[in-house]
C-alpha cells in the first residue's frame, strides 16, 4: 500500500482532532484517577433526575456529515455497528452474526435485527452504508481503505476484498449502519431528517429529545428518555458542565485539559502513542546502542504520571498496553534503568563524563542531543523538560527545543532535527505501518530510500560521534518493517513483529494516552465508554 506524507495530517495527533463544538480549557487537577473504576467528585442526589446530553441543533445527527464531536458522539446511540470494540480492543458483535477472514476475502453474516423503523436489516443497507463510510470525511473512510470491492451476495450476506491480508481487518468494521436511502429523508418543512438505524435510541425531530428503541435487538433499554440540551459553541458548553446541566461529558484530553464537572469519572483508552521520534540521518542516532541507552533511561511511569496525571498508560512495545494480543509479548520496562543505558553506552565509545556528569567520547565531546516538540502544546513541552531530566541521570544531554507548530512541521519535513516529540493515533487494527515504514506518515526522520555513507551529521554542534562510531547511516527500521510486512503476508508472528520492533528502536516508545468520561454519579453502573462507543454499555444503565 503507497504511504504518502500528506496521511501525516489525519493520523499524527500531532495535528488536528475532529471540529467540534467543544474547546477544553480547565487544566485537569492532579490526582485525577487512572483506573476504570469510578471516581466521585460531588453531586447532590436530593432532587429529582433526568438523562441529559448536549447536542448541535445546527448540525446533522447523519454519521456521515454530522462536524461536530458531540453530535458524531450521539449518533453511537442511533445507529448500531457490524462490530464493536471492548476496553481490551477485542470486538464485540452487534450485527454482524459471523465473519470469516480468508486471505484477502472476508464474509459478513448478519444477524436477523430490524431498523427503528420496524423494517428488516438486510445486506444492501451494509453496502449503502460502506458506500457512504467511503465517501465521508470521516475516520471511518480510512478505516475501509482496505476494502478494494463489497456486494451483497444475498439478503443477509456481505462479501468483501481486500488490497492486503489484515488479520485484525474486523476490528475496523464498527462504522454505522444506516437503512438505504434513508438519509434523504425530509421533514413537512423540507428540513433533513437523520437517517434510520438499529440502534438503542430514536430521534425525536419534534421535541428534540430521544427515547428508547422499543425493538433495540440486544434487548430493552433502560433509560427511556434522553433529553437533550442545544450547545452550539465552547461558552455554552463551559456553562452546561458547571451547572451540571449534562449527564455524561466525554474529552480524548488532546490539550491535557478537562472543564468542571460533578460526578464519576472513568478512564477510556485511546489508541495513541506518544513518542520519540529519531532522524536516521544523524550518524549517532542511527546506532542502535544509542537508541537503546535513551529509551533505558526513560521512566515511563513517571511520565504518565506527573504528565498525563495518570490519564496514560506506560509502552511496553509499540502497540497498546490494553490490548490483549500484545499483552504478554512487548517487554519494554515501564522504570527506568540506568545501569542498561550505561552499558549500551559504553558500547559505543562513551565510558567518561565530564565536571557536569554527562558522557563524553574519546575526543572529550559531550553526547548531547536536541528534542524538538510544539510549543502550542503545554503537555509536550513538559514532557520534554521532563525527559531531559531523566535522561541527565544517565549522562545523556537532552536539549529541548520547543517551538511554534509551523516551525515544528517544517523542521520536521527540513530533516534537521536530532528527536522529536510525537503521538500517533493507529486504527483499530493496530497496524503500526506509518510509524516503522520508511516515508510513513507518522515516520519523520526514517529516509524513504537506504542512505549514502556520507549521510548528514548531527543537527546539534556538540553532537560529535567517537571514533569508535564506524556504522554506516541505513535506514534504522528497514528490518523491522521487513517483518511486518511478512507477518501481513502471513509468514511472520505479532511476536516476532514487537521483537525486532524493540531490537531496532526505530522510534522510542513513551506512553498510550487515555481520554475521560465524566458522568453524573446518580448513573449506576456508568458506562464502560470505549475507543467504538462512547456510550457502552448505558442500555444497563439505571438512575438512582
Amino acid at each position: 500500500m503507497k504511504l504518502q506524507r500528506a496521511a501525516a495530517f489525519v493520523l499524527v495527533l500531532l495535528l488536528t482532532f475532529l471540529t467540534s463544538c467543544v474547546n477544553d480549557s480547565t487544566q485537569i487537577p492532579n490526582g485525577t484517577n487512572n483506573s476504570n473504576n469510578d471516581y466521585n467528585i460531588g453531586e447532590n442526589n436530593s432532587i429529582p433526575y433526568s438523562f441529559t446530553l448536549m447536542y448541535c441543533s445546527n448540525d446533522t445527527l447523519d454519521p456521515y456529515s454530522a462536524v461536530t464531536r458531540i453530535n458524531q458522539e450521539l449518533t453511537g446511540l442511533l445507529f448500531d455497528p457490524l462490530i464493536k470494540l471492548d476496553e481490551e480492543f477485542n470486538p464485540v458483535y452487534m450485527l454482524a452474526n459471523e465473519i470469516t477472514l480468508s486471505g484477502t476475502s472476508c464474509v459478513i453474516t448478519l444477524k436477523n435485527v430490524s431498523f427503528s423503523d420496524g423494517s428488516a436489516l438486510t445486506a444492501e443497507d451494509v453496502t449503502y452504508s460502506i458506500n457512504k463510510a467511503k465517501e465521508s470525511q470521516t475516520r471511518y473512510r480510512q478505516q475501509l481503505e482496505n476494502i478494494v470491492s463489497y456486494s451483497a451476495a444475498n439478503s443477509n450476506t456481505v462479501s468483501l476484498k481486500l488490497n492486503r491480508y489484515d488479520p485484525y481487518f474486523i476490528n475496523l468494521l464498527d462504522f454505522p449502519i444506516i437503512k438505504r436511502n434513508s438519509d434523504t429523508r425530509k421533514s413537512a418543512d423540507n428540513i433533513p431528517l437523520p437517517p434510520i438505524g438499529c440502534g438503542r435510541y430514536i430521534f425525536d425531530t419534534e421535541n428534540k429529545l430521544l427515547y428508547a428503541n422499543p425493538s433495540y435487538h440486544n434487548g430493552s433499554v433502560s433509560i427511556k428518555q434522553i433529553n437533550l440540551i442545544n450547545t452550539p459553541d465552547t461558552e455554552a458548553l463551559k456553562h452546561n458542565i458547571e451547572v451540571g446541566s449534562v449527564s455524561i461529558y466525554y474529552t480524548d484530553l488532546s490539550d491535557n485539559a478537562l472543564p468542571k464537572m460533578t460526578g464519576k469519572i472513568r478512564t477510556v483508552q485511546l489508541n495513541n502513542l506518544v513518542y520519540i521520534g529519531v532522524n536516521a540521518t544523524n550518524k549517532l542516532l542511527s546506532q542502535p546502542q544509542l537508541r537503546q541507552a535513551i529509551s533505558a533511561a526513560i521512566n515511563r511511569a513517571d511520565v504518565c504520571e506527573k504528565i498525563y496525571f495518570g490519564n496514560a498508560s506506560p509502552a511496553r512495545g509499540p502497540f497498546n498496553s490494553a490490548w490483549k494480543e500484545a499483552k504478554e509479548v512487548q517487554t519494554i520496562d515501564i522504570k527506568h534503568n540506568i545501569d542498561i543505558s550505561v552499558a549500551n553506552l559504553g558500547q559505543i565509545g562513551y565510558n567518561n563524563k565530564d565536571n557536569d556528569g554527562y558522557f563524553i567520547d574519546n575526543k572529550g565531546k559531550r553526547l548531547s542531543l536536541t528534542l524538538l516538540c510544539n510549543s502550542d502544546n503545554s503537555a509536550r513541552v513538559s514532557l520534554a523538560n521532563l525527559l531531559s531530566q531523566q535522561l541527565k541521570v544517565a549522562g545523556i544531554e537532552l536539549k529541548v527545543k520547543a517551538v511554534n507548530w509551523d516551525l515544528y512541521i517544517n523542521t520536521l519535513k527540513s530533516g534537521k532535527f536530532d528527536l522529536y516529540i510525537g503521538e500517533v493515533r493507529f486504527l483499530n487494527n493496530m497496524d503500526i505501518t506509518q510509524l516503522v515504514t520508511p516515508g510513513g506518515s507518522a515516520a519523520y526522520g526514517i529516509p524513504e530510500q537506504q542512505m549514502p555513507e556520507n549521510a548528514s551529521e548531527p543537527s546539534s554542534a556538540d553532537n560529535t560521534v567517537s571514533d569508535g562510531n564506524t556504522s554506516d547511516v541505513a535506514t534504522i527500521s528497514q528490518p523491522t518493517y521487513k517483518v511486518l510486512q511478512s507477518f501481513y503476508e502471513g509468514n511472520a508472528t505479532l511476536s516476532q513483529v514487537v521483537i525486532k520492533f524493540i531490537e531496532e528502536l526505530p522510534v522510542i516508545p513513551i506512553c498510550h494516552r487515555c481520554g475521560l468520561v465524566t458522568y453524573s454519579q446518580r448513573i449506576n453502573p456508568g458506562p464502560k465508554s470505549t475507543l467504538s462507543d462512547i456510550f457502552f454499555g448505558i442500555e444497563d444503565c439505571l438512575i438512582h
